[in-house]
Parts: structure tokens; C-alpha cells; sequence
């Protein structure tokens, strides 16, 4: 395998965790209990607000994604769903 090969792969591979690390998500058994877990994950970690706020909305894309019927809320109730995480 070529040198410059080698490097694009540790550059990949680095870039890959970094980004796994960077994602303050925290599964829980329930989307509640996922969702308080996960601030206090986000608030632990010194971000600058620019990947601070990159880093909620991964949160909130994972958390519809792992709990798909919590997320409906009160929609359709002329109640508003909170997006914030």
C-alpha cells in the first residue's frame, strides 16, 4: 500500500472518531430519560457554539430516529412540538 494511501486512510479514520466523540448522544431505555442523558452530555462538553449547536441537532436526529412514535408529541392536538434540544 502506498504512502499517501496510508495517510488518507489515518486522516479518514481520525476524522471518524472524532466526529463518534463529538456527538454528546446517550441512549437511555426511554426517549425521555435519553433526552435529559444527552443534554447533560452536550452541557458537559466544551464546544464553541458553532459545533455546540451541530452537536444538538445530531442529538435530536438520533433521538427521532431511536424513538420514531415519541417524537408525534401533541401534533395534530393544535399544540406546538418543542424542537430544542
Amino acid at each position: 500500500m502506498k504512502a499517501g494511501m496510508r495517510l488518507r486512510i489515518a486522516v479518514v479514520l481520525a476524522l471518524a472518531a472524532r466526529a463518534c466523540a463529538s456527538e454528546p448522544y446517550v441512549k437511555e431505555a426511554a426517549w425521555a430519560q435519553t433526552m435529559v442523558a444527552s443534554r447533560a452530555a452536550l452541557a458537559a462538553r466544551p464546544l464553541p457554539a458553532r459545533e455546540r449547536a451541530g452537536a444538538a441537532a445530531a442529538v435530536w436526529f438520533r433521538v427521532k430516529d431511536d424513538f420514531p412514535m415519541e417524537g408525534l408529541g401533541d401534533a395534530g392536538r393544535g399544540r406546538r412540538v418543542s424542537t430544542v434540544v
